[in-house]
């Protein structure tokens, strides 16, 4: 269904399901760029779908930034930009790092243990 509030010209939204893994993903082209505004119930994105990013879900609370910069770091993996935009209820947070380079699968294993996260992927794009 098209959502004539949202006004956007070219927006689409995709459901993805697998087993018992689901994500939605609402995006945009602007300026001839293709744009993920939107991930679940976390707005306001605006990210650039290429490169290196590892996305990690978790209860909003302080420091859990710094845990996942700082085992970035430990992993020689440079950082190049951050999104950490809270859901719309402000219980959850989710962090998309751009990264360097892939986050190897055991420190996504890590991190995830470590800031007690429901979600965490590294993923790229080409």
């Amino acid at each position: 269904p098209v959502d004539e509030m949202k006004r956007y010209g070219n927006a689409m939204t995709i459901d993805l399901e697998t087993g018992s893994s689901k994500v939605s993903l609402r995006g945009t082209i602007t300026e001839n760029t293709l744009m993920i505004s939107r991930i679940d119930d976390f707005n306001r994105i605006y990210l650039v779908p290429q490169g290196n990013i590892f996305i990690v879900e978790y209860a909003d609370r302080p420091g859990v930034l710094a845990q996942i910069t700082s085992a970035c770091a430990q992993n020689n993996i440079n950082i190049e930009d951050i999104h950490a935009p809270r859901n719309t209820e402000g219980s959850k947070a989710l962090s998309i790092v751009l990264t360097d380079r892939p986050v190897p699968a055991e420190a996504v294993e890590k991190i995830k243990q470590a800031v007690q996260a429901t979600k965490a992927v590294s993923i790229s794009i080409p």
